[in-house]
């Protein structure tokens, strides 16, 4: 997997590439991190096709136009889902990548990705917690929110902070929950049965992966259970 999100920067030179992996006739499977623009792009999308990418892992992020206004993202809802549709035309499959414990946030959030994600054919997710950066302005306006600020091991991800609509625990939980359902048993079965080649190959080893990244998850509550406030 490429995440070097710049590939697509200069457009020129992403075709170039494109048509040289071709040219050269090389034969594998790639899979890139991309902005959600990119699957507005049909002769970008024919080459990812042809060059080999089956699929792209798009940063989607949120689900709600007004987590998109809060943080001054330029994407919404209606664009990044006509995006993700765009891209499937072109027999590529999409991943999403997400963010909870946004300020709108509320308890119900995982559940709410999980029926977006199966409703819309997205292939695979890797969800992520808010994290905040020293020196943005993000961290200014929640660094009150933290629960420590003296250890930053955990800001890969992990749940830093106290939501404003829900509890470190709650948010721990809503993330647990909407991989459960995404890679629940019965997806694993479906997947075992009716998908094919590498994208079952895929599907099926994320369920096993994310049933210990839960197993993880699960340990850190009573921790989340125990805090009361930010430090």
């Amino acid at each position: 997997m490429d995440n070097r999100r710049q590939l697509f920067a200069d457009r020129s030179r992403a075709i170039e590439v494109l048509n040289e992996i071709i040219k050269r006739g090389i034969k594998y499977y790639f899979t890139v991190q991309i902005r959600y623009e990119v699957g507005f792009d049909d002769e970008m999308l024919e080459l990812l096709k042809k060059s080999g990418f089956g699929e792209l892992a798009m940063g989607i992020e949120f689900l709600e136009d007004e987590s998109f206004q809060n943080y001054n993202k330029k994407s919404s809802c209606e664009e990044i889902l006509r995006s993700v549709k765009n891209i499937q035309r072109h027999g590529i499959r999409t991943r999403g990548l997400f963010i909870f414990g946004a300020d709108n946030h509320t308890k119900g959030i995982g559940r709410r990705l999980a029926d977006f994600v199966i409703k819309n054919n997205i292939c695979g997710v890797l969800i992520r917690s808010m994290y905040f950066i020293p020196g943005t302005p993000v961290y200014e306006t929640h660094k009150d929110k933290l629960i420590s600020t003296t250890d930053w091991s955990r800001n890969i991800g992990k749940v830093v902070h106290f939501p404003k609509n829900m509890t470190p625990a709650q948010l721990q939980r809503e993330i647990i929950t909407a991989t459960a359902k995404i890679y629940s048993f019965g997806r694993f079965v479906k997947a075992l049965l009716c998908k094919r080649g590498i994208e079952r190959t895929l599907f099926l080893g994320e369920c096993f992966r994310q049933k210990s990244v839960r197993h993880d998850l699960k340990k850190e509550l009573k921790y989340f259970e125990s805090l009361t406030s930010a430090e």
